[in-house]
């Protein structure tokens, strides 16, 4: 990154981060979020969901912090628990299907080497949407281990 690039993102940052303090709201926290993404810094955007969720109560929060450890790898054990809270709580009004939630769990346990509990989330996709790619895809990659 150049300096030019490393002043402008910083100052970005800096910017996100007053209209959280100011405005607080669930825009707000997800430009905040969005740009930890695109930075790489998932750690961050992980504690900005949290943050929000507390101030907001929007299930969909929940997803896309178990969405960000079965993508990039970390924090499991979190993102099992706030896939399972947005499974508890789904509604019709959340952004993201049931079917998304199943194969992330179901990804998260096959790189905990669990396969059992692997096994039983894509199943739970796959009943969702039987020709749900990612879930076919990742069934097969359970099946392997």
């Amino acid at each position: 990154m150049s300096k030019k690039e490393e002043k402008e993102s910083l100052l970005a940052e800096k910017n996100y981060l007053k209209a959280v303090k100011k405005g607080g709201s669930i825009n707000c926290y997800q430009k905040i979020i969005s740009f930890y993404k695109k930075e790489k810094e998932y750690q961050k955007a992980i504690s900005y969901l949290e943050i929000g969720h507390q101030k907001h109560q929007w299930n969909n929060y929940n997803f896309q912090i178990g969405d960000i450890s079965s993508k990039e790898k970390i924090e499991f054990d979190k993102g099992i628990k706030y896939l399972k809270i947005y499974i508890e709580n789904y509604s019709s009004e959340d952004a993201f299907k049931l079917e998304n939630a199943y194969c992330s769990l179901a990804k998260i346990y096959r790189f905990k080497n669990d396969r059992e509990s692997a096994l039983k989330w894509i199943q739970k996709s796959l009943k969702e949407n039987p020709s749900f790619d990612v879930a076919i895809k990742e069934e097969k990659l359970i099946l392997k281990m």
